[in-house]
């Protein structure tokens, strides 16, 4: 659990410091970033040791991940160009959500 929290953090802060010099280089790296993320929240969710707390916050994940694409899938089908800038911000909110779950379940392993 340690790995997986120092490397979403690394992981993150790289995201934001090149998002912030290169808002197109940024965007490119959240798709993997995003991928890398899901994939951790997997290996969190079929993982027995952390808490119930804490897998209920991994589910909150996903229905946000759901949520997200549901709202991709909205707007492109009707056409509703007001909500692109709210569904491009998304992903770092999701990401931060991610990042405070991870940072639980390590406070978790540490007191264990």
């Amino acid at each position: 659990m340690i790995f997986l929290y120092y490397f979403n953090l690394i992981s993150f802060i790289g995201l934001i410091i090149l998002s912030i010099i290169d808002s197109f280089f940024g965007a490119l790296l959240l798709l993997p970033f995003a991928f890398l993320q899901v994939i951790s929240s997997l290996i969190l969710k079929t993982d027995n040791t952390i808490s119930l707390k804490s897998q209920k916050l991994v589910s909150i994940y996903f229905y946000s991940i759901f949520l997200w694409i549901s709202l991709i899938i909205f707007t492109s089908f009707f056409n509703l160009e007001s909500f692109y800038n709210i569904i491009s911000f998304m992903p770092i909110l999701i990401a931060i959500y991610f990042m405070i779950i991870t940072h639980i379940i390590y406070k978790e392993s540490n007191y264990e």
